[in-house]
């Protein structure tokens, strides 16, 4: 919450009015009582402000509600994952922030608060890690690789080029690709520079910030193909949309770290949610969404 400094009277005509009584030889420590008034006005108003700062602020601690910073493929299934853990948990409400992993990283390390971080990749974690929010991470056993997912190549109902291989992507494809930075960009990268003999080079491709933008547009036959996960690509097929996908053998499956705050780890809410993850319930939900499973850790 931001406090405004309560309204200021400028009281314009009565300074000027003020000045010619002064100049007449009106004493010029002499104060009205509108003046003292106002003062006082504005005092009281100033110290609200302040008073409702601190409810507002004791507010947010107490209600218990979990700010979780997740990648945005993790979206497909933040409902059932947040209505599973509220039932075991007394209905403890959770408050998804989905983005992409190096854009999550720039909103914790510029102030945006967060209980616990779950990345799509373990480069963007490492980096989060370098985070004085994430100080005493190590000693929570943290971060747990809860989940997996594979990169795949979408291809829409209805290219308006023949695609049956990456290499079929340089004939003049309209591809989505995410952007470098973003893991699944990282991937779709690694897998056209390794796909043969010679990188395979994309014809002005679609650069998303993240990689539900390029499943949208796969899915609407904005593009003829894009790069996604393995989960995207089920979560489309499930909305009855047809697609095919293109397993890249060639790529190894991303690890999806996830980490709590030294924030998180005052009350041990998010400490928890982190360790739940890894559960046989969480990781059903995960695998019901074309995740793979986590790392057990003891």
């Amino acid at each position: 919450m931001i406090i405004r400094p309560a309204p200021r009277s400028t009281g314009h005509g009565r300074a000027r009015g003020t000045a010619r009584r002064t100049a007449a030889g009106r004493d010029p420590a002499h104060r009205t009582p509108g003046h003292k008034q106002r003062f006082v006005a504005a005092l009281a108003a100033a110290l609200a402000g302040v008073l409702a700062l601190a409810a507002c602020s004791s507010e947010d601690a107490s209600n218990g509600t979990l700010r979780v910073f997740a990648a945005t493929s993790l979206s497909v299934a933040g409902d059932d994952l947040l209505e599973l853990y509220a039932a075991e948990h007394d209905g403890q409400q959770i408050e998804w922030n989905f983005a992409g992993s190096s854009a999550l990283v720039r909103q914790i390390e510029q102030g945006s608060p967060a209980d616990a971080f779950i990345s799509a990749d373990e480069k963007n974690m490492d980096k989060a890690l370098k985070l004085p929010e994430f100080g005493n991470v190590t000693d929570r056993g943290e971060p747990r690789i809860v989940a997996t997912n594979q990169l795949v190549l979408a291809v829409a109902e209805n290219p308006k080029t023949e695609i049956n291989s990456l290499e079929d992507l340089a004939k003049g494809a309209r591809v989505a690709i995410c952007a470098p930075e973003v893991p699944c960009g990282t991937l779709a990268h690694e897998a056209l520079e390794k796909a043969g003999r010679t990188p395979i080079k994309l014809q002005n491709p679609s650069e998303e910030a993240n990689v539900s933008n390029v499943a949208t547009k796969v899915a609407t036959g904005q593009v003829d193909a894009g790069f996604i996960y393995a989960s995207d690509a089920a979560a489309i097929q499930r909305q009855g949309t047809k697609i095919t996908t293109l397993p890249i053998a060639h790529v190894a499956p991303n690890n999806y770290p996830a980490a709590s705050t030294d924030a998180g780890a005052d009350n041990a809410k998010a400490a928890e949610f982190v360790r739940w993850l890894a559960t046989p319930t969480a990781q059903r939900i995960l695998a019901d969404h074309g995740f793979g499973p986590g790392v057990t850790q003891e």
